[in-house]
């Protein structure tokens, strides 16, 4: 038989016994139908006026919707991660959970798994909802799946560093204000600082054939570390929108076919690799805590 990390088995136990997972649940996918059934009314009601039906305007509707939850799941991250290590510090049971055989990396994986295995239960109960799109074409199952392996991953990104932040600061007060603010600057400020400079270097400078021919593929390659451009990355290669990732990359000074062409692979890679330097750097927060509470046991 699997064992279960004794975290993790004990934190699901309590989430799908209590009224807030239900009352997420429905939250979340309240506010997915009311902007998928806005937008599809919208469509509906133009094509009453006009007499004619555009199909390939029904897609609006499943961008829209996964759209919306890709921002739902980013912001929900972080408000149940970022107080998994410091909320039992502040319930006075973390010194319980140090006693224990359980290392520091298994109390800390097992919060992440936690973390995760809500969202996906989230990503999942809003497939009926997506599912509409599949009345009309154009979205494959595959493509479904991938969507939500992009959140999946970005939830297991972003819950890693809200649980480092946790067992680091002493405080979940603390600890969610830096969680929020490390996604706002990974998913936001990372991409207005690369189009800015991009703009400033094709606008205002463009005189200066110094600037104008200055390659910006290092600056380029923060963007890998963030969410919102591999989701965008992954949007525009569906919709096959004029502007998309190659373009993009191409004006930052990208033209490696192989780097761009497995431009969301790489992305989700990194952003992976950067939730295992998060979580081993909440388990040397709490190494020093263990060790305490096992000499003191042993006097």
């Amino acid at each position: 038989m699997i064992r279960l990390n004794p975290v993790f088995q004990k934190e699901y136990m309590l989430m799908t016994r209590s009224i807030k997972m239900i009352v997420t649940v429905l939250i979340f996918n309240a506010i997915l139908s009311i902007f998928g059934f806005a937008v599809f009314y919208s469509i509906i009601n133009t094509a009453k006026y006009t007499g004619v039906v555009d199909y390939s305007s029904m897609l609006n509707l499943y961008y829209v919707m996964a759209f919306i939850e890709f921002v739902m799941v980013a912001l929900i991250v972080p408000a149940i991660s970022s107080g998994a290590i410091s909320g039992e510090r502040e319930k006075q049971t973390l010194d319980i959970l140090l006693t224990t055989r359980m290392t520091p990396l298994k109390i800390v994986t097992g919060k992440l798994m936690s973390s995760i295995i809500t969202i996906m239960l989230l990503i999942i109960s809003s497939f009926p909802i997506l599912a509409l799109i599949f009345a009309f074409g154009g979205v494959s199952l595959s493509q479904l799946m991938l969507m939500a392996l992009i959140m999946i991953v970005s939830a297991g990104y972003i819950g890693s560093i809200s649980i480092m932040y946790s067992a680091v600061l002493k405080r979940t007060s603390s600890a969610g204000v830096a969680s929020y603010g490390t996604v706002m600057g990974i998913y936001v400020g990372i991409l207005v600082i690369v189009v800015g400079i991009y703009l400033i270097k094709t606008n205002i400078l463009a005189n200066s054939e110094t600037i104008k021919n200055y390659n910006l593929s290092g600056l380029a390659f923060l963007l890998l570390i963030d969410p919102a451009f591999t989701f965008f990355s992954w949007l525009t290669e569906l919709s096959q929108v004029d502007y998309n990732t190659t373009t993009a990359l191409n004006a930052l000074g990208i033209h490696s076919e192989l780097v761009i062409n497995n431009w969301i692979t790489i992305s989700m890679f990194v952003q992976l690799l950067i939730s295992l330097l998060a979580i081993k750097k909440a388990e040397s927060a709490l190494k020093p805590a263990k060790k305490q509470k096992i000499r003191k046991n042993r006097r």
